[in-house]
């Protein structure tokens, strides 16, 4: 099976980092029969020491069904970057399938990474009233 990730950044509209809404084409999903749920940004430096360590983390996030992971380097992925002003690395940007920002953050081990997954697939959650 293909894996899952999202367009190239240079392919991407210069607004896609910068609105709350992204048009669903902004977001490629190269398997759709998979059970994607959200679309996973995260932004990595090579120089970064705890993004080196966090390699093992991103690659079970990716290993999940219902999230296509993109990793976005700082100096390949530097447009990108620059559009979203990302503070720093690690960083994670989660996006629902009709293209709205649903997380973001920093994180420094696998438990707040998908702690930016969780909040962005409550947040993409119908809210009902009780």
């Amino acid at each position: 099976m293909a894996a899952e990730t999202m367009t190239s950044p240079k392919a991407m509209p210069s607004s896609f980092f910068t609105r709350q809404r992204l048009p669903a084409s902004d977001i490629r999903i190269i398997d759709p029969a998979r059970e994607t749920r959200v679309a996973l940004a995260v932004f990595s430096s090579e120089g970064c020491r705890i993004c080196g360590d966090l390699k093992p983390a991103v690659a079970v996030v990716a290993s999940d069904p219902t999230v296509a992971v993109r990793v976005f380097d700082e100096h390949a992925d530097a447009q990108a970057w620059d559009a979203l002003s990302v503070p720093g690395s690690p960083y994670a940007v989660a996006i629902d399938l009709d293209g709205t920002v649903r997380a973001k953050g920093t994180f420094n081990n696998l438990a707040q990474l998908e702690s930016v997954i969780a909040t962005a697939q409550r947040r993409a959650q119908p809210y009902v009233h009780a």
